[in-house]
């Protein structure tokens, strides 16, 4: 068979984390392309975290790391919980320490660190398409989610171009879909 029926890989993230994918499958050897079929839309530009009383945060992703750090707010006395590497790394690189669960998910924060977080004022940051495992904690702290970004589908020419391709060639495509 020919390269065209060669598998290929489609990334479906927002424009500003494709670069960093694609280059990273390229180096692999995959055959790998990036449509931003989603796009993140910031609902808290100017993040005031002075006027919340709390002793640690739990944060879902990158991009809620990213608006986090930029608003300037002091965490050095927080205690900080990501969810991923990725998340981790955006607050280690501004010099706070980091708790990261074993697997990269709601329920994971909620099994490891319910005792931790037991009886403590705890500020989830995320966006609006999170997992409601998280809200188990309720049962051990005081919890209060703040939705940082939205994630929205984009329906562009793009998009639709991508569509067409993949069903006019009858291409193999293997897709990635993750927000942030």
């Amino acid at each position: 068979k020919g390269r065209d029926s060669q598998m290929k890989v489609a990334i479906l993230r927002p424009r500003e984390y494709l670069n960093e994918t694609l280059s990273k499958l390229k180096k692999e050897g995959f055959d790998a392309i990036g449509i931003p079929f989603i796009e993140i839309e910031h609902l808290k530009e100017n993040l005031n975290l002075n006027e919340i009383d709390f002793d640690a945060l739990i944060v879902t992703s990158q991009t809620a790391a990213k608006i986090l750090v930029n608003s300037g707010f002091n965490l050095k006395d927080k205690e900080i919980i990501a969810i991923g590497k990725k998340t981790a790394k955006v607050f280690e690189l501004h010099g706070f320490n980091t708790f990261i669960p074993s697997k990269f998910d709601s329920k994971s924060v909620y099994e490891e660190f319910k005792e931790k977080l037991a009886k403590k004022r705890v500020l989830i940051l995320r966006s609006d398409k999170g997992s409601d495992e998280i809200f188990k904690l309720k049962d051990y702290c005081e919890l209060l989610e703040i939705q940082l970004y939205k994630i929205k589908f984009k329906h562009g020419y793009e998009q639709k171009e991508f569509i067409r391709e993949v069903y006019k060639n009858k291409n193999n495509y293997a897709m990635f879909f993750q927000a942030a």
